[in-house]
């Protein structure tokens, strides 16, 4: 077993400077939905933009990463969000959001979706840095890559959570804990990684499509 160490940055994703404008004036929903979604699309294209290089790499290494699977037999066998519950998270990857899910969003206030969206930063911020240690001394090619998407994420983090504080809820974030990560094969590491990827991926289109839905509500509103 390994217990990491070091700050969870997650608590403070903005290093203690959360909710502060240079203006000294609260921001507008519209302002702070338009960050969100500015920088959740940075995350997107960054997770993208070694997809192809690291799809080609399992394809390499399938019998000795992924027990003989194909990346298309690991999609198929593990359909479904490894980190995240369907109800929370219901879109497919690169599908879209049920309007269905935008119905029940929209009873809530804009705060409540905003705190349970960090909840979903938070259980894939504590993947992501697994994945960066497995990364760093067991597969180096992509431990880069894996930085910058946790360098993304933060970011990503870090305005939802100054959003949340603006409107006065940062007290009402439930900060989650690091686990203890128990030793895994490295056949059972690399399918593992590859999900958190995915899932990296996935949450990123919901939250980009949430915001995108908050935003043109706000429009309509006037």
């Amino acid at each position: 077993m390994t217990a990491p160490t070091g700050n969870m940055f997650w608590i403070e994703p903005c290093g203690g400077h959360v909710g502060e404008n240079p203006s000294g004036e609260r921001r507008t929903d519209a302002e702070m939905l338009e960050t969100i979604r500015v920088i959740t699309e940075r995350a997107l294209n960054t997770a993208k933009s070694f997809d192809e290089a690291y799809v080609n790499e399992i394809r390499i290494f399938t019998q000795h990463l992924f027990n003989g699977r194909t990346v298309e037999q690991t999609d198929k066998d593990f359909p479904d969000s490894k980190l995240f519950n369907p109800q929370d998270v219901p879109n497919k990857l690169n599908e879209p959001v049920p309007s269905s899910h935008f119905d029940r969003l929209s009873e809530k206030t804009l705060a409540e979706n905003l705190i349970k969206q960090y909840d979903h930063l938070q259980t894939l911020a504590i993947a992501v840095e697994g994945v960066v240690d497995d990364q760093e001394s067991s597969r180096p090619k992509f431990a880069e890559n894996y930085k910058s998407l946790l360098n993304t994420l933060k970011q990503v983090m870090c305005e939802v959570h100054s959003a949340i504080s603006e409107l006065g809820y940062e007290g009402q974030i439930q900060h989650k804990e690091r686990p203890i990560r128990q030793p895994q094969d490295v056949s059972y590491k690399s399918i593992y990684n590859w999900l958190i990827y995915r899932d990296y991926i996935l949450l990123m289109q919901y939250l980009k499509q949430t915001t995108e839905f908050f935003l043109a509500a706000l429009e309509k509103q006037g």
